[in-house]
């Protein structure tokens, strides 16, 4: 859960996200304006030389004869644009007369543009033509730089122009002020009293958990760090880098189709259109990998035949090039979304943010390529078709991520979470041959129970009833236990419980938390109620949890709720090995126990024979490949914090060798992602069902029923 998720329960993508787009799109359409200036701002009018001071005789015949004997025409029948007669030439004023090898010379004097399309450009400003024509193709190239230069120095503070930005005040302790806006936020969306709920405390979670689950990377060097990272950047950097190149050397050249430029800059802004709906259908219906490519290639062939298109035939080579130009449109929308889900979440600005330079890279150098036609014709077409092409094959080394959870750190991604023997289960996405284990996703099916948990819980209020209470006493100060306590209170929040935190200190007497339970037992307004363990050496801990009312045990530790679950009769079930309904202990299977400290050898006897294992020990690699039996569902319930070998940052793992034991088990659960998501989502199921007082009821009907049955008798 992150921060995003806070925003789920405020609304999601409501009235207030909706106006906000609408307003950043004016800036947006501007700026991206600004891009295709080139086309209009260094636009080459028709020109030719500026006829020799000081003539007279231009006077006598006229401008027209003038321009007729001192300009010689090019193939075309039109003015030569760079050269004229170094004498003027009188008898080309006859009718059908011609000379030949008449000497001529540069246009020393300047030159003479058609100002009527283009009163006035860059080209005509500074005489970029002739020999000079390679600079108004710089000229683009210095825009380009000045973007990712722009990009290196305001990127880092782009979120700060934002002083509303509820996560940018987070992020600078002013949670005070977020947790105003996000009430407005709230209030705009039609979700008032999600907000009003909020408390500094809940909100501080969200933003505290995501880095505690997936901290922003400090270094570039993260995205090449490690195998897989660095397989996804380097791929990445070819697909960015050539979309970007062949889409800006199709649409920064538009003059060369011959047709008016405001034409074909109409023709290719509009086929962007059907080229967003067309990449966002098979984006949601084929994938994300399978689009990218596809458009791709598609591009790169359609830029490369443009060639051998006679240039009088000017209508097809346009209509060739918009096809090809709506081809990257395409995949430039593609890629944007492919490259953030394949980035973990550990480092995704940081990869988002890279991806990007290369494209600025490649519009960087487009303008570069385009002046290599002065060598050869043929030099521009396949200079941007080629890496076209290239980059379509690179992306064919890329997993797919359609209906893929988004992966949180590079320790999951060297998991190879997108290996194609992976198959998730979870909400809405069927299983597939594997060679590998099924990877079964907690977060999935704890996002669905929370999902229904949400619903009961509003059709719960809407009925008139108060909305659940749910209290957690936390003593002491363990890194740890705050952390779970942090998850439970906002998995609250998104679901629509009412959560209060009460802290005590580690000296806490036994006694006097005994009577703050009593108390909070006794309070009408408490539906449920947990004390996080362990509890300091001083307390009986037992003790403790039975202090706990059972019908306001959500953690289902009291003595009555255990007891009542091996009876397989009504009760308050704890929430990590709930799935949802409970038989009594094993059901029809012969279950094994084994403790922590049992020799690995003997272990391994019961293990090897197991159908399903389920470790809780709290040993790392304590369960490995050797110990598991073909096919067998491994349910890892561990949680261990060690220090990952290849990056050298803490890291979760359970009890099991993940990586060795899903090359041999049917099923598996990973940490994290695995069992801790469900059990705080059963916790929240737990909470509804105690403010509904089930149990109390069924009791009573039971206790109802045992009186007729006596008095029957």
């Amino acid at each position: 859960m992150a921060f995003t998720d806070l925003l789920d329960t405020l609304g999601g993508v409501g009235r207030f996200q909706l106006v906000s787009t609408a307003l950043l799109l004016l800036p947006c359409s501007l700026l991206a304006c600004h891009n295709f200036l080139q086309n209009f701002t260094a636009a080459v009018p028709p020109h030719h030389c500026q006829s020799p001071a000081n003539h007279s005789v231009a006077a006598v015949y006229g401008s027209g004869a003038w321009l007729k004997a001192t300009i010689p025409l090019d193939p075309l029948g039109l003015p030569e644009p760079c050269r004229r007669f170094t004498r003027p030439q009188w008898a080309l004023l006859s009718p059908n007369a011609s000379v030949h090898g008449a000497a001529t010379e540069g246009c020393k004097d300047g030159w003479v543009y058609n100002r009527s399309v283009f009163p006035s450009t860059i080209v005509t400003e500074w005489d970029l033509v002739c020999e000079a024509r390679t600079l108004r193709d710089l000229a683009q190239s210095v825009y380009m730089a000045g973007v990712l230069a722009g990009a290196a120095v305001f990127g880092s503070i782009a979120d700060r122009w934002l002083p509303e930005s509820s996560r940018w005040l987070l992020l600078h302790g002013k949670t005070q002020a977020a947790l105003r806006n996000l009430r407005k936020v709230a209030a705009m969306n039609g979700r008032k009293e999600e907000g009003e709920r909020l408390t500094k405390e809940v909100v501080s979670s969200y933003i505290q958990s995501e880095f505690a689950t997936g901290r922003p990377s400090n270094s570039v060097l993260d995205l090449f760090r490690t195998p897989a990272i660095r397989k996804v950047t380097c791929c990445l950097m070819v697909v960015w880098f050539s979309n970007s190149l062949a889409y800006y050397g199709l649409a920064m050249d538009l003059q060369k189709f011959g047709l008016s430029v405001y034409l074909v800059q109409v023709l290719f802004g509009v086929i962007d259109i059907p080229a967003m709906l067309v990449a966002t259908t098979t984006m949601i219906y084929v994938g994300r990998r399978a689009t990218v490519a596809s458009f791709l290639i598609l591009a790169g062939l359609m830029v490369i035949s443009n060639m051998f298109v006679p240039e009088d035939m000017q209508s097809l080579r346009t209509a060739q090039a918009a096809l090809g130009k709506g081809c990257l449109a395409s995949s430039f929308i593609c890629v944007y979304l492919f490259t953030g889900e394949l980035y973990p979440t550990e480092i995704r600005q940081m990869g988002m943010g890279f991806a990007s330079v290369n494209a600025r890279l490649g519009g960087l150098v487009a303008p570069l390529l385009t002046m290599l036609g002065e060598f050869s014709a043929v030099l521009p077409p396949v200079g941007f078709g080629a890496p076209s092409i290239l980059a379509g094959l690179a992306v064919c080394f890329l997993a797919e991520t359609r209906n893929m959870p988004l992966v949180e750190t590079i320790e999951a991604m060297e998991r190879s979470p997108y290996s194609s023997h992976r198959t998730d289960v979870g909400p809405g996405i069927p299983g597939a041959v594997r060679n590998e284990a099924v990877i079964i996703s907690g977060k999935k099916l704890a996002e669905q129970i929370k999902q229904e948990v949400r619903q009961e819980v509003e059709e719960w209020v809407a009925s008139g009833n108060k909305r659940p209470h749910l209290n957690v006493v936390l003593v002491g100060e363990n890194p740890a236990s705050q952390s779970y306590v942090l998850n439970k209170t906002r998995a609250a929040a998104s679901v629509g419980i009412n959560s209060e935190t009460i802290m005590k200190p580690a000296s806490i007497s036994e006694e006097e938390l005994l009577n703050l339970i009593n108390k909070l037992n006794n309070d009408n307004n408490v539906d449920g109620l947990l004390v996080q363990l362990p509890l300091p050496e001083h307390t009986d801990e037992r003790k403790v949890c039975n202090a706990v009312s059972p019908d306001k045990d959500v953690d289902g530790f009291h003595v009555i709720n255990v007891g009542r679950m091996c009876l397989d009769q009504c009760s308050m079930l704890p929430a990590t090995p709930w799935d949802g309904a409970h038989e009594r202990p094993g059901g029809d299977a012969t279950v094994t126990i084994s403790h922590r400290c049992t020799p690995k050898e003997e272990l391994k006897k019961h293990t090897a024979l197991a159908d399903i294992v389920i470790s809780a020990a709290g040993i790392p690699n304590l369960i490995t490949a050797d110990m598991i039996k073909e096919g067998a569902a491994v349910i890892d319930v561990g949680i261990n914090r060690v220090r990952d070998p290849t990056t050298a940052k803490p890291k979760l793992v359970g009890d099991v060798d993940f990586e060795g034991v899903k090359k041999k088990a049917g099923y598996i659960t990973p940490v994290p992602g695995g069992v801790g998501p469900m059990t705080v989502a059963m916790l929240m199921k737990n909470t509804i069902i105690a403010a509904k007082k089930v149990l109390r009821l069924e009791e009573r009907e039971v206790l109802k029923s045992k009186e007729l049955g006596a008095a029957s008798n």
